[in-house]
């Protein structure tokens, strides 16, 4: 069962690579993580510099000024505690503690204080089905940028690379992966070199019921492997968001919106949006998002599409 650590507001995942304020997922670096995960679990005693630095740097000779940059980091982002103090304190000359009270969750505890889970995906390393081994490096960078992509939208949380790429080689399970990793989605595919040219085969999965969402396949020149990976990013995310509206139509039955009218007009806009084949399909867009503020000026979804 994956470790959860309640403190304050926050859930922390160290296993999925997760930190969730109030439901809603957070955005955190990578070495921020590890250091969190490290000070979370050993919360009320004294890490040293040395510690944290093997935590968040394992194998590696790093500087201290390093651990100060993303400590410093850590207490932006958490902020302060309901009494005005911080939830790491530094230790002078030694290293750095984490003052906050820790609950660790049960499974069925975690779900009862969660929010509506937030649309959430695993990109999985790529398979290198090339001859040549060393051709993993245009696999892994496939990936690696779709996930950077990825976490720019607000909306869609994104499994931490070292959580999703642990799946390297193995048999892969999307229902088991979903569990795991605690996403809704996976996406998987393969990269074959083959000269100047790439075959990319990708495809999403929801995991909880292992049926593919979206599959696609492309055959290009070598020069436009950058492009490529807008295309497969744009892909699936029209794959996922309708899943989105899906569940904030479920809260909208139990907490009816100001209007219904400004949900459905934002609904027919999303296939011309994501379309954006022509000019006169943003304007249909445009339209529709017009009618959706018009009925409900405070809808924030309708207000960010039509701005």
């Amino acid at each position: 069962m994956p470790e959860r650590l309640a403190f304050g507001p926050f859930v922390l995942n160290p296993e999925a690579g997760t930190l969730l304020r109030q439901g809603l997922p957070v955005a955190i670096s990578y070495r921020g993580l590890l250091l969190l995960s490290a000070m979370a679990r050993n919360a009320g005693e004294v890490l040293t510099k040395s510690e944290l630095l093997n935590a968040a740097w394992p194998g590696t000779a790093v500087e201290e000024s390093n651990l100060s940059v993303q400590i410093a980091s850590l207490r932006r982002l958490l902020g302060s505690m309901a009494d005005s103090k911080e939830w790491i304190a530094t230790v002078p000359r030694v290293g750095y503690r984490f003052t906050g009270s820790i609950e660790r969750l049960d499974e069925a505890a975690a779900t009862r204080n969660s929010a509506e889970p937030e649309p959430s995906i695993a990109v999985l390393p790529f398979a290198n089905l090339s001859d040549d081994a060393e051709q993993q490096y245009f696999a892994d960078g496939l990936a690696e940028d779709i996930i950077m992509r990825l976490a720019r939208l607000r909306w869609l949380f994104v499994c931490a690379r070292n959580s999703s790429f642990s799946y390297r080689n193995k048999a892969i399970d999307v229902k088991q992966v979903g569990r795991e990793l605690g996403v809704r989605y996976v996406l998987s595919g393969s990269v074959r070199r083959s000269g100047q040219r790439l075959r990319i085969s990708a495809e999403a999965s929801d995991t909880s019921t292992g049926r593919q969402v979206w599959t696609e396949r492309y055959d290009v020149q070598l020069a436009d492997f950058f492009t490529l990976q807008d295309q497969i990013a744009d892909s699936v995310i029209g794959a996922v968001e309708p899943k989105l509206y899906a569940a904030e139509h479920q809260r909208y039955i139990s907490r009816p919106p100001a209007s219904l009218d400004a949900w459905g007009f934002v609904m027919k806009a999303m296939p011309h949006i994501w379309s954006w084949s022509s000019e006169s399909e943003l304007a249909v867009a445009e339209q529709l998002l017009r009618r959706a503020v018009d009925a409900d000026p405070d809808y924030p979804r309708a207000n960010s599409l039509f701005a």
